[in-house]
């Protein structure tokens, strides 16, 4: 326990019902936490940000005043970064794979944004395992702006986010708004396909001329292939449906 808790317990004891603290029953991981929050706003909107403290707070009086003027989605964006080379190289990684299917989403990404609650209502309604939240957001359709900042380094603690939690944010990426693996796998199938016919043409004319290793040869392997061309088909037909 690094003490977060009590904080935001004293904090509540100082400034009574503006501070609303929720404390989970065990870690569910950022977006689960996330949700969390957004499912218990008390406001007419709501700021989500960092407590590493890297994203600037005084951004939150500009989102204000756009959110004033009638913009429900402010987002503030990662115009660049003072973190290590690494993390710098894996976020255009993640954030480039993600624009494929989100071409609105900023380079660098984004971690920082307001949204009225009628739209934080309408990100809560959206379910899945694997969920791109940034993607939801842009994708709702009401009015946004957008932020640049440059993010800083961090200066307290130790980011949670190891390798292992970053590739499987990538994963969770590709898996949920990419359709390019499922479109890959049909391909193959009818690729696979094809060469088959073609190879058991090659077949049935070495097995006329008597050219096959032995008795039975021909028939396995042009089962075979018809077999794995007709599996790798179907399985990509299966993805496109589900």
């Amino acid at each position: 326990m690094d003490g977060s808790w009590a904080e935001l317990l004293r904090l509540k004891e100082q400034y009574g019902e503006r501070v609303s603290p929720l404390n989970l029953s065990r870690n569910f991981g950022q977006l689960g936490a996330l949700f969390a929050g957004f499912n218990h706003p008390e406001g007419d909107a709501v700021i989500c940000v960092s407590a590493d403290l890297q994203d600037p707070i005084s951004l939150m009086a500009k989102m204000v005043a756009y959110w004033r003027d009638a913009t429900e989605i402010v987002v503030a964006y990662r115009e660049g970064r003072n973190d290590g080379r690494s993390t710098q190289l894996f976020s255009r990684l993640a954030y480039g794979f993600a624009r494929v299917s989100c071409p609105e989403l900023p380079s660098g990404g984004f971690d920082y944004w307001l949204m009225s609650s009628r739209v934080c209502k309408l990100l809560c309604s959206f379910k899945g395992r694997h969920n791109f939240l940034q993607g939801y957001l842009l994708s709702v359709g009401f009015s946004k702006a957008f932020i640049p900042y440059v993010r800083e380094r961090r200066e307290y603690g130790k980011s949670g986010y190891t390798i292992g939690k970053k590739i499987k944010i990538v994963i969770d990426f590709l898996v949920d708004t990419l359709y390019l693996p499922i479109r890959i796998m049909s391909g193959i199938g009818v690729i696979v396909a094809m060469l088959s016919v073609v190879y058991s043409l090659f077949i049935v004319y070495a097995r006329i001329v008597h050219r096959t290793p032995f008795s039975g040869w021909a028939p396995i392997m042009i089962l075979l292939m018809a077999i794995g061309g007709t599996i790798m088909i179907m399985l990509g037909v299966i993805g496109e449906y589900l």
